[in-house]
């Protein structure tokens, strides 16, 4: 069982104006991603928390939102319309987050159109920097 901490948007917010069956087909939608993320991030709670495990956290988030892309469960005409997913020094995290052992996933996915993208952060411990 993983400590992974995700934080998403406000889905009200993001999507007013959208009809309320909709909106559970998309709160469903952003729970499996949640979930397959977070499970994809597991392993990497015992890896030291430095570039080669944050490149490895963004390889496994893309490789599962590119398949789910290839599905038809994203929205776009190629994969970087669909989904972005970031995590480093600088761009996710701080120096204390990365000494304190914390790393931080952001992923923002497009499902439903013409809603912005939703965004997901993902809060994961790992080994602290030595």
């Amino acid at each position: 069982m993983s400590d992974t901490t995700v934080k998403t948007v406000d889905l009200d917010a993001a999507l007013s104006g959208v009809s309320q069956w909709r909106i559970a087909q998309i709160r469903r939608t952003i729970v499996y991603i949640e979930q397959s993320i977070k499970t994809a991030l597991e392993p990497l709670v015992f890896e030291p928390n430095n570039l080669t495990t944050w490149r490895a956290a963004i390889e496994a988030a893309s490789h599962f939102l590119h398949g789910l892309w290839l599905q038809g469960g994203l929205l776009g005409a190629s994969s970087s319309e669909s989904y972005h997913v970031a995590c480093g020094l600088g761009s996710t995290m701080t120096q204390d987050d990365v000494e304190g052992g914390l790393m931080i996933v952001q992923v923002a996915v497009q499902i439903v159109h013409p809603a912005e993208f939703i965004a997901l952060t993902f809060e994961q411990p790992t080994q602290a920097a030595a």
